[in-house]
């Protein structure tokens, strides 16, 4: 496994904007996953807000340390945190249809469950902070907001489902798709991906 510290907060303004405050800041310096119950101002790609019930949902955000060996393969980063997610969905949700809605968002029979917001600093060339924010519906039976038609894994298996157990499904196949990164699987890592894109 890739991480050993996880951090919980019950509240937060967005779990990226203070994962990333703390390592400008100096306090951390390794792979680390800070979680919380609840955002404030939850943020999701190109400005759009995240809406999430407070404590029903997988709200966290991975700061993945730098090396040499990421500085060519930043866009891989979303396909692997998008299979993470996938894989992880399919130890629970078995027969429905899963897609990627690209650039961000992961789709069960059409309807948004999840999505994704990579945040990378670069200087000269090389990537000098990696923030990976991921959102999942879990618990949450009923939502303000249509856009997207989100749906819960609670909607379909009528059950409450534990949120840290899909957590830590979720940081292995994170740590498996990580290092074939790492290894330079691209092929297998594009076809991965390429089975789940929605047309």
């Amino acid at each position: 496994m890739m991480f050993h510290k996880i951090i919980y907060y019950k509240k937060v303004e967005s779990t990226n904007n203070l994962l990333s405050e703390l390592v400008d800041e100096k306090k951390i310096n390794d792979n680390l996953v800070l979680v919380s119950d609840y955002q404030t101002n939850g943020k999701g790609q190109r400005g759009k807000k995240w809406y999430s019930a407070n404590n029903k949902n997988l709200l966290f955000s991975i700061f993945i340390k730098p090396r040499n060996y990421l500085n060519n393969q930043q866009e891989y980063l979303n396909i692997i945190t998008s299979l993470s997610i996938i894989y992880t969905l399919k130890k629970y949700i078995k027969d429905a249809v899963i897609n990627i809605k690209t650039p961000n968002d992961i789709l069960i029979d059409g309807h948004k469950i999840s999505g994704i917001l990579i945040e990378t600093s670069i200087f000269k060339k090389k990537i000098k902070k990696i923030i990976i924010g991921v959102g999942i519906n879990v618990n949450q039976i009923k939502f303000s907001f249509k856009e997207n038609n989100p749906i819960s894994i609670k909607r379909i298996l009528k059950k409450n489902i534990d949120k840290n157990e899909l957590l830590n499904l979720f940081l292995e196949k994170f740590t498996f798709f990580f290092n074939c990164l790492k290894d330079k699987k691209y092929e297998f890592l594009d076809n991965e991906y390429s089975i789940f894109l929605k047309d």
